[in-house]
């Protein structure tokens, strides 16, 4: 009966602990996500800079040229679980103070 509850006690810690790391992942994603918005803007295409980008975050991100090494930073500090099939890029511009792709 003891052996029971271990094994029962065991797999419940089990799915907490996964649970939580999923969470701190969706945390992780979403804090990227805003720091990506806040750094898109421009008042010209000048000011746009193309950041490598990974799942999920899009095929192409396009921030302040000014930001692009900070936001290249935390892009590669995220370990990207998914793979995207991207279409190729025609060219970006700066579309109502924002930077992005045409296609």
């Amino acid at each position: 009966m003891n052996q029971k509850l271990i094994g029962i006690f065991f797999i419940i810690l089990i799915v907490i602990i996964g649970v939580y790391f999923l969470k701190q992942k969706e945390i992780e994603e979403d804090n990227i996500k805003k720091e990506i918005e806040k750094a898109n803007f421009c008042t010209t295409k000048d000011d746009c800079g193309q950041v490598n980008s990974q799942c999920p975050f899009g095929c192409y991100v396009f921030v302040n040229k000014n930001e692009v090494d900070r936001i290249n930073d935390l892009l590669n500090s995220y370990q990207a679980t998914c793979i995207y099939n991207c279409v190729p890029l025609i060219d970006y511009d700066c579309i109502t103070n924002k930077c992005e792709a045409k296609f």
